[in-house]
């Protein structure tokens, strides 16, 4: 990656320092903003900087995670960015991990003044603990991430599921470790014989 700005990191900072002028006229901490979509979070030297609870993206801001019960686990928003990443396309996806950089096509995102609004009441109804979302079934217990869409504004919410992965709020403690190594010493499944002569070699499930 170079050491100059992208579009994306620019919007974000834009972004954040908007959001900090509303919450210091409003007398309360700002929210950490971060960005995702442009680096690959699936290696260490991608991840976002610190915890965050705004989420910027080219498509739209992420608020979250919030809510869930103690029984689905801790989730972080290092987990929604990971989450997101693995849900891109096949192209997106190959971009970020195989590629040195991505090039945004002109200024992107743009956040006019009432998408900032958006935003701001978005984080302060969840800050709060005034925000409400339902589910049913297993969904039910998970944390929550809500999205607003920048180019339609709409606002939808949806369960997510913590990153088995995430080196922040799953870190590798000793029992990880031991049975890391405990898995790495079992011997590889053998080959099973060719079923034809003109057929592939199979492997055990």
């Amino acid at each position: 990656m170079t050491t100059t700005m992208t579009a994306l990191e620019a919007a974000r900072a834009g972004l954040h320092s908007r959001l900090a002028a509303r919450a210091t006229a409003a007398g309360l901490p700002a929210p950490a903003v971060s960005r995702i979509g442009d680096t690959n979070v699936l290696v260490e030297s991608g991840l976002p900087a610190g915890p965050a609870t705004v989420h910027l993206t080219a498509q739209a801001v992420l608020l979250g995670p919030w809510g869930g019960t103690p029984a689905a686990g801790p989730a972080c928003g290092t987990c929604v960015a990971m989450r997101r990443q693995r849900l891109r396309t096949r192209t997106e996806r190959e971009a970020l991990e195989t590629g040195t950089e991505t090039t945004a096509a002109g200024a992107w995102p743009v956040l006019p003044d009432h998408t900032v609004d958006a935003v701001w009441s978005l984080h302060r109804l969840i800050a709060s603990g005034a925000a409400r979302h339902t589910a049913e079934g297993p969904d039910a217990e998970l944390p929550r991430v809500t999205e607003l869409d920048l180019e339609t504004l709409r606002v939808r919410t949806f369960p997510l599921l913590p990153e088995p992965m995430c080196p922040r709020c799953r870190p590798f403690t000793e029992e990880a470790a031991s049975r890391a190594a405990a898995e790495a010493t079992l011997p590889a499944p053998a080959p099973l014989p060719k079923p034809r002569p003109d057929s592939y070699r199979l492997r055990r499930a």
